[in-house]
């Protein structure tokens, strides 16, 4: 006899979906089936979460320390630096990386009155002809979000539209920009060989939820073709 029987033994009664007691006498042997494979699957599921968890701190520190020392190394400051951060081993056989995601919100208000007055008076824009495009394009919504980058080059550009209300809109709007979360997105490659394609490690590390993750204030020291190839 196995030791979920005989616990199953010990226990009279069980309780349905509903809350009710039913005794085990009653409870069908397919329902026992699958109230032991499914806690035992939980129990494998929670300790395999608990390890991923321990891991993405251990890399975070690990990829934290890398990143210091590669920017000491340089002689340079976290602040000077944009974009995320890669890194190899030695033999180029192993390879790193954390991209920091950020989710911003914005005033929908501002941003309607911004995209009427822009397509109201998109033919006041005066300069490089891609300046149009980038004006529609930097207003638009994918998946609840704005693209910051287009939105920040609209911003830098804004003077070029001989209109002070639509220059007042787009600076309301930019202004309006708040960061509310950074969330990392960690991944690891392995090869056997440096000429050979890269091999993803699957851990789908962004999933798992370590608390508050501040971004790297910057990002890659060096973005070599040794580092991305």
């Amino acid at each position: 006899m196995t030791q979920d029987q005989i616990e199953e033994q010990q226990i009279k009664t069980w309780t349905d979906i509903s809350g009710e007691k039913v005794p085990l006498k009653y409870v069908p042997k397919l329902a026992k089936l699958k109230e032991r494979h499914s806690l035992r699957l939980l129990k494998a599921a929670l300790d395999i979460q608990k390890r991923l968890i321990e891991f993405k701190k251990l890399f975070n520190m690990i990829n934290n320390e890398v990143y210091e020392k590669e920017l000491k190394e340089k002689g340079l400051f976290a602040k000077d630096q944009k974009g995320n951060f890669r890194w190899h081993n030695f033999s180029g056989t192993v390879r790193l990386e954390m991209d920091m995601a950020a989710k911003y919100s914005f005033d929908k208000e501002a941003l309607k009155e911004c995209q009427d007055l822009v397509n109201e008076h998109i033919d006041t824009l005066e300069g490089n002809e891609d300046l149009k495009p980038l004006a529609k394009d930097a207003l638009k919504i994918s998946k609840g979000n704005m693209d910051l980058a287009k939105l920040n080059k609209l911003y830098e550009n804004r003077k070029h539209f001989k209109n002070d209300e639509v220059v007042k809109a787009i600076e309301k709007l930019k202004d309006s920009v708040k960061s509310t979360k950074s969330k990392a997105y960690t991944r690891l490659f392995i090869r056997e060989n440096p000429d050979d394609d890269w091999t993803p490690v699957i851990l789908n590390l962004s999933a798992v939820d370590i608390g508050n993750e501040k971004p790297l204030e910057g990002g890659s020291p060096d973005e070599s073709k040794s580092a991305s190839k």
